[in-house]
């Protein structure tokens, strides 16, 4: 024979059937761990998308915001021109004065609350694309 005994052979052959008894050990951990990721993506993917629908209404609710304080602010501008106001109105634009210094002060903390939250997902975010999809593979189309 070309090197080694019979005897060295076996025990070569034996030594690479119980690593690749091994490999085999580890290929079926990382495809169950591969699936419970897959999974885990959809609901991540489940989770962007709730965020991104909160951003929406946050949004929405700042427009509706300027739009009230818009028309307070033209209700004042009428009455600091001289422009008679009626009373009720006033003190109706007084307390909605007053209500909307809450709801800014509420959209101030929601505000402050959701930037933090989407920098550090979209921080999260870029590190693990970085690590996972590598500069030399295309983008799938």
């Amino acid at each position: 024979m070309a090197e080694g005994t019979h005897a060295e052979m076996h025990a070569e052959h034996k030594e690479w059937a119980s690593e690749t008894a091994m490999w085999r050990d580890d290929i079926t951990l990382w495809q169950e761990e591969y699936q419970t990721a897959l999974t885990d993506l959809a609901r991540l993917e489940a989770a962007l998308r709730e965020h991104a629908r909160a951003v929406h209404q946050h949004w929405d609710a700042i427009q509706d915001h300027r739009r009230r304080l818009a028309a307070h602010e033209h209700v004042v501008a009428e009455f600091e021109s001289g422009t008679p106001v009626d009373d009720l109105k006033l003190l109706a634009h007084a307390k909605a004065h007053e209500a909307e210094r809450t709801y800014h002060a509420q959209q101030r903390r929601t505000h402050e609350q959701m930037k933090r939250d989407h920098y550090a997902v979209i921080a999260k975010w870029y590190l693990l694309v970085k690590d996972i999809i590598r500069p030399s593979q295309p983008p799938a189309t």
